[in-house]
């Protein structure tokens, strides 16, 4: 059960003061002030804590924590960095696992729950609009640049990254540009990653039903897994990946397993 086993019964009075507060239960520590932590502990502490190399279960700590005792925050940082279990005076200390992080440490998220928290924090285009354009194979590059050079104000494609973001929130009706989470989720999809952000998703009709239009740039984004795009339009900066989907953000023009239609611009 443990590789090390040290007597404290006869110990200095410091030895005994911190075994009496690791016998305490976590409701009765809940209660209690604010104490400060004498210094010669705290080194003799993180001086056992060197040459054990112990194991520090975090699980307590956040959770006293995330009650708000005060005392509970060094008190269980002080027993979980030591993994101690105080039993009839013995100071019992499992040194056959790998050493762990500093309790009380935050423990940075991992990559892809990092990714997650910031696009979740973030709006997933830096414009949400409702046109009403009726969009086609046909005028989709004159379409596009009237979307951004008349509706948006962006006077040429090289400035498309610079186009001011905006509060976004989600429009009236039924489709996943009604809810923010659907909107998140078909702009992450179509890039293919947490990071995709769309430059403008535009609610109007592909041949007279109800269609959105998505647009990503691509000279600035690592997209490996990004969805074939309805329509790369190339502009003098570089190419436009552009969607027309449907209400439930399934893309409706070319659709997945054909070639996007390519586009020329000069704008």
């Amino acid at each position: 059960m443990a590789d090390n086993v040290v007597d404290l019964s006869g110990d200095n009075a410091d030895d005994g003061w911190v075994a009496d507060l690791l016998r305490e239960s976590t409701d009765s520590l809940a209660d209690t002030p604010d104490i400060a932590m004498p210094p010669e502990v705290w080194t003799r502490l993180e001086n056992a804590l060197e040459a054990e190399r112990v194991v520090v279960p975090l699980a307590n700590h956040r959770e006293r924590r995330a009650q708000g005792s005060h005392r509970a925050r060094w008190v269980a940082g002080v027993a979980a960095a030591a993994a101690v279990v105080v039993v009839g005076g013995l100071l019992v200390t499992n040194t056959s696992q790998a050493p762990a992080p500093i309790a009380g440490a935050e423990q940075a998220p991992a990559s892809d729950s990092a990714a997650m928290m910031k696009s979740s924090a973030e709006p997933p285009t830096s414009r949400l609009m409702a046109s009403g354009t009726d969009y086609s194979a046909t005028s989709l590059g004159s379409q596009i640049t009237s979307l951004f050079r008349d509706k948006l104000g962006v006077a040429k494609a090289a400035d498309v990254d610079a186009m001011p973001r905006q509060a976004i929130a989600a429009m009236a009706g039924d489709d996943f540009m009604s809810d923010m989470s659907s909107l998140r989720t078909c702009v992450q999809t179509l890039a293919g990653t947490p990071d995709g952000h769309a430059l403008v998703v535009d609610r109007g009709t592909f041949h007279g039903q109800p269609a959105g239009l998505i647009v990503i740039s691509t000279w600035d984004h690592n997209m490996p897994s990004m969805v074939t795009p309805s329509a790369l339009v190339a502009t003098p900066k570089g190419d436009l990946a552009v969607w027309i989907v449907d209400p439930t953000c399934t893309p409706v023009m070319n659709p997945e397993g054909t070639e996007p239609l390519a586009v020329s611009v000069d704008w």
